[in-house]
């Protein structure tokens, strides 16, 4: 009966240890976004990286760190917009034969993980054009943008110099 007992505990004690020293919990959301003119900016979740389009200056890469609220945040916008059932590559789709495009613009590529389902999705945003699917990708777009936007790391990257023509 002693021995049980020890053995219970020596096991509890290694089930502890283990949470102690494992990694942080795998998060339900891990999101590479790169976007914007040539899609040189990039928020990726997978690494922890945020890299900024400096355009004259290159880029640059620094430590970058979303908390779960964001995340969750994110993951409902995504929920509401049916994210997951956009196709690979989205194009808009003009109601009629003339095309009013925009140059330079922004080009979208996500790569998203949730719950074991991998998600890709590229987005050449040129044609203006009014489209649900477009206004809802954006509005997620936006909401990323505004929390990656937010956060003090950001503030502290050395700002762009140029514009794209």
């Amino acid at each position: 009966m002693k021995s049980n007992s020890i053995f219970c505990l020596f096991v509890f004690f290694l089930v502890s240890c283990s949470r102690i020293n494992s990694p942080e919990p795998e998060r339900d959301l891990s999101i590479s976004l790169r976007y914007g003119v040539l899609a040189r900016n990039e928020l990726d979740t997978f690494r922890n990286t945020l890299t900024k389009d400096l355009i004259l200056d290159g880029t640059i890469t620094v430590p970058f760190h979303l908390s779960q609220a964001e995340l969750d945040r994110i993951t409902a916008k995504m929920d509401q917009i049916d994210f997951f059932s956009y196709p690979d590559t989205f194009m808009v789709k003009s109601q009629d034969s003339i095309r009013v495009s925009v140059s330079p613009n922004n080009t979208y590529d996500f790569r998203v993980s949730s719950h074991s389902t991998l998600k890709a999705l590229f987005w050449n945003d040129a044609i203006i054009a009014s489209d649900p699917q477009a206004t809802k990708l954006r509005e997620l777009i936006t909401l990323i943008k505004e929390i990656v936007e937010s956060k003090p790391e950001y503030h502290q990257l050395p700002p762009a110099r140029g514009a794209y023509l």
